[in-house]
């Protein structure tokens, strides 16, 4: 008796296709709202992979410390020194893991 093969499900790769589209829609329109309150009116473009790349990065005492020392004159950048680039908020938890 021949085994029978299976044929690839067309429809699983479609709604996977529609959630991701769904997914970047919400994803999309959150950010738009969110730097609307900022005074800007497009979508901002979001990496959480790069976001959180550092969460799991262990740290030492000292850039523990540079890391939680926040606040004063001497760690509060001027504003026109303030990078564009995507923040990585995973540095504290990796902190906290020591």
């Amino acid at each position: 008796m021949p085994e029978e093969t299976k044929q690839p499900n067309h429809g699983d790769a479609e709604k996977a296709a529609k959630a991701r589209q769904r997914y970047n829609y919400l994803l999309n329109e959150a950010t738009k709202e969110l730097n609307d309150w900022t005074g800007d009116d497009e979508a901002v473009e979001i990496h959480l992979f790069q976001m959180f790349s550092e969460i799991f990065k262990r740290h030492g005492k000292d850039e523990g410390d540079a890391l939680f020392i926040v606040g004063t004159k001497s760690t509060t950048p001027a504003l026109c020194t303030v990078s564009s680039a995507p923040v990585k908020p995973g540095s504290f938890h990796g902190y906290l893991r020591c």
